[in-house]
């Protein structure tokens, strides 16, 4: 699986929303679709969140993590431009 299925974004409902909203959530589709190809390729929740958000506070914590939660940190952390991104693009990590 290459790519995520994008048949969504010519439904009648994606069309209307907003700029922004639109962004979003092709972020958090394509953010699900690579932790299933990590996930599908035995990576473990942990290596995902560091190709993300290397300074992420559930890293090096000793913490259980579980697939759901490395995602809804990963996108937490980007949200709050604290991701390897915002750091590429913004010069500064809010961690």
């Amino acid at each position: 699986m290459n790519s995520h299925d994008k048949s969504y974004q010519y439904s009648e409902h994606y069309v209307k929303l907003d700029t922004s909203t639109k962004n979003f959530i092709d972020l958090v589709m394509s953010i699900t679709s690579h932790a299933h190809r990590c996930e599908s390729c035995q990576l473990d929740p942990e290596d995902f969140i560091k190709v993300y958000s290397s300074r992420n506070k559930l890293l090096g914590s000793g913490e259980s993590i579980t697939w759901a939660k490395a995602i809804s940190s990963v996108i937490s952390d980007i949200i709050q431009r604290k991701d390897n991104v915002a750091e590429l693009l913004f010069g500064e990590v809010k961690h």
